[in-house]
């Protein structure tokens, strides 16, 4: 279900009335939420992180946080502000807690960036185990890539447009099209890699609820 902005301020300025009248407005969407979950094996909420009150009504209806985070010291150091949020998010939700954490726009060619990240981001969230790693141990991480753009411009997801690629690599050659005038259209090699980051970090995502959701039923 898309929101835009405008959507967003309405939704802002409902919940900023009721915070100012002492109403708890933090598992509205909890409750708005919860006759529709059962149908579903899970409801993922994407929600910027500059609307802090709308912020706070999304971890009230949340059990597992991804966070994801660019590889600058500034961007992992919000991380911090984001443990703040679910300390206060907590008195009405006592069961929100940080899955992990998705390093993302990553020169996959910058090993010594990766590693000082890696280092920092530990560092915020007192140790690994907050990062997703693969089969190999590797942390897991989203690369840098124009493709991620050309999805959003073209309104697909990242896979959908490496399947169009495919496509268009199986038709017309670009050679071709460049020796008789015409310009083509050509969707950035890089469109596989990203698709497979995205493959490996769903199946880390859904591996660790696994995981910790049948440890909780064991106990």
């Amino acid at each position: 279900i898309p929101m835009g902005r405008d959507a967003l301020k309405d939704i802002e300025d409902v919940l900023w009335g009721k915070e100012r009248r002492g109403t708890e407005y933090r598992l509205m969407l909890a409750e708005a939420l919860a006759p529709l979950a059962r149908e579903y094996d899970l409801i993922v909420i994407d929600t910027p992180p500059t609307r802090p009150i709308v912020l706070q009504l999304v971890l009230g209806a949340t059990r597992w946080v991804v966070v994801p985070t660019k590889s600058d010291r500034s961007s992992i150091g919000n991380l911090a502000e984001l443990a703040a949020e679910l300390t206060e998010v907590r008195q009405a939700n006592p069961h929100v807690e940080v899955l992990g954490v998705v390093p993302f726009d990553f020169d996959t060619s910058g090993a010594r960036i990766r590693r000082n990240a890696v280092e920092d981001i530990n560092a915020v969230l007192d140790g690994a185990s907050s990062l997703f790693l693969d089969h190999d141990g590797e942390v897991t991480t989203i690369r840098h890539s124009s493709a991620a753009v050309d999805a959003r411009n073209a309104g697909k997801l990242v896979h959908e447009l490496a399947e169009i690629a495919k496509e268009e690599e199986a038709g017309e050659p670009w050679w071709k099209a460049l020796r008789e005038g015409r310009r083509p259209e050509r969707i950035p090699g890089s469109v596989g890699g990203l698709a497979d980051d995205h493959l490996l970090l769903t199946n880390a995502i859904l591996t660790r609820i696994d995981k910790l959701e049948s440890a909780n039923r064991e106990e």
